[in-house]
């Protein structure tokens, strides 16, 4: 078995690591798959379109107020059986969308899908740290995170795709399969959960965060509540001058892939200090031209130069919340790192809407802006002085 093998070894690439991005890779296909499909089969059952919002909701509820809870059974029951739960629960969810045929079946199977994906998704994070070489965290998780940029950029598209081909059902049996497929990496892995120190004091009380991964999730509590003012906003943004923005993710997503296969030979290089400093005031000086652009074109070369320091700023971050943490609480920190970053989501769902009536687009844009630089500050007045070796 190669349970401690990642202790002994230099090299990123395992088969670990590739059964891990392969489940990542399903896990986040399900998600992507279902967001433009789940509103066109709810007006098949003669549910309201304005239900669909609700639908988001319940999954949000599933992940996010679950993923304390699966922090702590990916810690203390195992990573590979949390994972291999997970994959089932998406698995029969999947399967089981298709044979729903009310607002309250689909409402349960949405918040039971979030809760699988949230136990699957923690205990992969966990996984991955442990099968990483500590010094080469940042580059591992880079590659780590391609699955999120593929699956974000290719599913959606592809489910669309299977719809035209058999109406919802495909997609459904799409879905299913796909968590079917993280089952098999499951069983695959040659992977042993770390031992459990022995208790020698009280008992530790359940805890819905790691504090060694406190600063870092916080970092990316803000990245993501930024990200938000463009899922939500821009399209409608770029209405307002007549322009169609659409293409703006996907445009995106080829940035943040470039930037996680360079990702490693970067930080190996410079700093983390220097590197994520720079991330930021890109990302921030991106955010100030959307708040002032007009063209197309501009907005486009935007997209491409955003995805690429996003995509440095989003494993660099992983890397901090993970590398500081026992490895016997390595869940517990994924599931902080993931929960931030949801809850960054929602919160930017719910008070964007306000800011954008109290300031407008380019307001928004520069508010955006402002949290990139925060996130300058949370690393060198706390999480600097938490752990001043970085």
């Amino acid at each position: 078995m190669e349970s401690n093998e990642f202790q002994r070894s230099t090299t990123v690439w395992s088969r670990n690591l590739v059964l891990a991005i392969i489940s990542s890779y399903c896990f986040g296909s399900i998600t992507q798959m279902l967001i433009p499909t789940m509103p066109i089969y709810l007006l098949q059952l003669g549910i309201p379109s304005e239900f669909a919002g609700i639908m988001s909701t319940a999954y949000a509820m599933g992940s996010v107020l679950f993923r304390p809870f699966a922090g702590q059974m990916v810690d203390g029951i195992s990573r590979r059986r949390m994972l291999l739960l997970g994959s089932l629960i998406c698995a029969f969810t999947g399967f089981s969308y298709g044979f729903a045929n009310s607002l309250v079946i689909l409402f349960g199977l949405r918040i039971l899908n979030g809760f699988g994906m949230c136990l699957g998704s923690t205990a992969l994070g966990a996984i991955v740290a442990d099968v990483i070489p500590r010094d080469r965290m940042t580059e591992g998780i880079g590659y780590y995170g391609l699955s999120g940029a593929l699956s974000q950029t290719i599913s959606p598209a592809i489910a669309l795709w299977a719809q035209t081909l058999g109406g919802i059902t495909p997609v459904f049996l799409l879905t299913g399969s796909m968590g079917l497929v993280s089952v098999l990496c499951c069983l695959s892995l040659r992977y042993q959960d770390p031992p459990r120190p022995e208790q020698t004091g009280p008992k530790v009380k359940f805890r819905i965060y790691e504090p060694n991964a406190l600063w870092p999730s916080s970092m990316i509590f803000l990245v993501s509540l930024s990200q938000c003012s463009l899922t939500t906003f821009l399209v409608i943004y770029g209405r307002t001058m007549n322009l169609e923005l659409g293409n703006f993710f996907a445009i995106t997503s080829v940035g943040i892939v470039s930037s996680r296969l360079m990702a490693g030979r970067i930080t190996a290089r410079y700093p983390d200090q220097n590197v994520l400093t720079i991330a930021c005031i890109i990302n921030a000086m991106c955010f100030a031209l959307i708040s002032v652009i007009t063209q197309s074109w501009m907005f486009f070369g935007v997209a491409l130069v955003y995805g690429f320091a996003y995509g440095i700023v989003y494993p660099l971050s992983n890397s901090m919340s993970l590398r500081h943490v026992p490895r016997e609480a390595r869940g517990s920190a994924a599931a902080t790192f993931s929960g931030c970053w949801d809850l960054g989501i929602l919160v930017g769902n719910f008070v964007w809407g306000f800011v954008v009536t109290g300031v407008g687009y380019r307001g928004l844009y520069l508010c955006a802006s402002g949290l990139m630089l925060c996130i300058l500050a949370i690393y060198f007045k706390l999480f600097r002085k938490q752990f001043p070796e970085g």
